[in-house]
């Protein structure tokens, strides 16, 4: 799942199937919130959604690798990407929680927003730029068959290496007899 390339496209396919998934969760999720259940069936609601919200975390940092290193870059840019959006939105809520009452608190400072929405333009620039023509240190492009194939990181090499022999890929014709001796 954190190997190899994902391209534009193919990201895009498994981003959509992502939210399918996510949107699938949060209606089962609300769906139980308001439907006045017991608090011991909410709870296990609650807990599995919890675990699906983690497993679609897990997800996503995986096709943010795979996109990443689709330019040639490791995933170490994503984590930087993530300290530079949590740092200072932590440092401005820590030092203005010590400051005043947080029953009325204020609106977060334009520098926060600026650099905030830098960072999503960043990221989209990340989504909707062409990556690395051709082989790259992680690889060459890789095309994926389907959309979950490609939200799961199973690219078309793998499942042929996986085929049996006895299911050969393509159709080749048997072998012509030799020739007789003249």
């Amino acid at each position: 799942m954190f190997k190899g390339r994902i391209g534009r496209a193919d990201y895009w396919k498994a981003i959509v199937l992502l939210l399918a998934i996510l949107i699938v969760f949060y209606a089962i999720f609300f769906g139980a919130l308001y439907a006045h259940i017991n608090a011991f069936l909410f709870a296990g609601i609650a807990f599995a959604f919890g675990i699906g919200m983690f497993i679609v975390a897990f997800v996503q940092l995986g096709l943010s690798v795979r996109r990443f290193h689709d330019f040639n870059l490791s995933w170490g840019f994503i984590l930087l990407l993530i300290l530079l959006s949590v740092i200072p939105t932590t440092y401005w809520h820590l030092t203005i929680s010590q400051t005043i009452s947080l029953s009325t608190p204020p609106p977060e400072p334009i520098w926060l927003i600026t650099w905030q929405i830098l960072l999503i333009i960043i990221s989209l620039g990340t989504t909707l730029w062409p990556g690395t023509p051709g082989v790259n240190k992680y690889g060459a492009p890789e095309k994926y068959r389907s959309w979950w194939a490609a939200l799961v990181g199973k690219h078309e090499a793998s499942f042929t290496q996986s085929m049996p022999s006895s299911f050969p890929d393509t159709y080749s014709p048997p072998p012509a007899p030799p020739a007789a001796p003249q």
